[in-house]
């Protein structure tokens, strides 16, 4: 069969137009049959033509479900909103539940993860040097934007992960509020299916090689929220594994040099050893759980300075004391907040 011969669709046989040929495996179907297959299926041209009819036979019966489908909790974000139906234990994920578009319902039960990610975007600044031509600063400055991402996870006949975007448009570094929200909405989305399905969830990641802000340490391809614990060990010296429940408050991420913190509280990689006036002995730091590691994290000690362990269980508890004195608003941005720093801008509590 030449480049240029007839086509016919192996679906609805209809003679497929130039451009309009969508490849299979073993066959090709018309772009008009392809616009019926799910939003959330990419394994088009690895598939059979059966497993492709298969599949709009499945979409079709959707359309009964769609009609049936009653959502009583909508969890919404800038774009994609989630939909439950907690009575017949089903969801969809769409802009709008717009039920000539067929969204798939899916059954709460076939849920296995989910996963809340960030895509930062860094632009570098210029400016205009006498002779009016455009050059770089010195040392270079960077704007940054983010786009915001929930995944599910599924056992699925043909939808492996459903990706929402939560933001419409990239959202700029400086607009902390529609951040703040857009951020909210995939924590609770996250903190629902957790809930409700038993499902393995992951903490809010930035994309490997990403810039970080101002407040806001990543790791890469793992940027911590408040509340959220790391997994043992990750980036850490042998016998100085983190308590899985460890909770970071923000401006205290962590660097890819392995479990390094922002100044005040930070360690480095060097063999645990703090930063100077903030070491540790082998007596524990004395945190609470809450923000604490394990006993068998201190092993060595930077002579310079060091916290004994009086003082460092002393520091624990003036920790906790501070994020068990209840909500506090910022007053630098107006995000009301528990902890010691603030979710939104990352300002110390006043």
């Amino acid at each position: 069969m030449g480049l240029f011969d007839k086509k016919f669709c192996d679906v609805c046989g209809e003679k497929i137009g130039m451009l309009g040929n969508r490849k299979l495996e073993d066959g090709n179907i018309c772009k008009d049959c392809a616009k019926k297959l799910s939003p959330w299926f990419d394994d088009r041209r690895h598939s059979t033509l059966e497993e492709i009819k298969s599949q709009l036979q499945m979409r079709e019966e959707n359309r009964s479900l769609v009609s049936s489908f009653r959502p009583g909790r909508v969890i919404r974000s800038d774009r994609y909103n989630l939909y439950i139906d907690e009575r017949q234990q089903l969801f969809a994920a769409s802009v709008n539940l717009d039920r000539e578009d067929n969204p798939d319902i899916i059954s709460l039960s076939q849920i296995t993860g989910c996963n809340l990610d960030v895509d930062e975007m860094r632009t570098e600044e210029y400016r205009t040097d006498r002779d009016g031509e455009r050059e770089s600063y010195n040392p270079p400055r960077y704007s940054y934007s983010y786009d915001y991402y929930f995944y599910i996870y599924l056992n699925h006949p043909y939808i492996h992960e459903v990706k929402l975007k939560l933001n419409s448009m990239d959202i700029s570094e400086d607009d902390r509020n529609r951040r703040h929200d857009v951020e909210r909405a995939g924590q609770e989305m996250m903190s629902y299916l957790q809930n409700v399905t038993g499902c393995t969830v992951g903490g809010m990641g930035m994309n490997q090689g990403m810039g970080m802000q101002s407040g806001m340490g990543m790791n890469q391809g793992m940027g911590m929220q408040p509340g959220m614990g790391m997994n043992q060990g990750m980036g850490m010296q042998p016998g100085m594994g983190m308590n899985q429940g460890m909770g970071m408050q923000p401006g205290m991420g962590m660097n890819n040099q392995g479990m390094g913190m922002q100044p005040g509280m930070g360690m480095n990689n060097q063999g645990m050893g703090m930063q100077p006036g903030m070491g540790m002995n082998n007596q524990g730091i004395g945190m609470q759980p809450a923000a604490g590691m394990n006993q068998g994290m201190s092993q060595n000690v930077n002579p310079q300075g060091g916290m004994g362990a009086a003082a460092g269980a002393a520091a624990g508890a003036a920790f906790a004391g501070n994020a068990a004195e209840g909500p506090w608003v910022c007053q630098s941005c107006g995000a009301t907040n528990a902890g010691r720093f603030c979710e939104s801008c990352g300002s110390p509590r006043k």
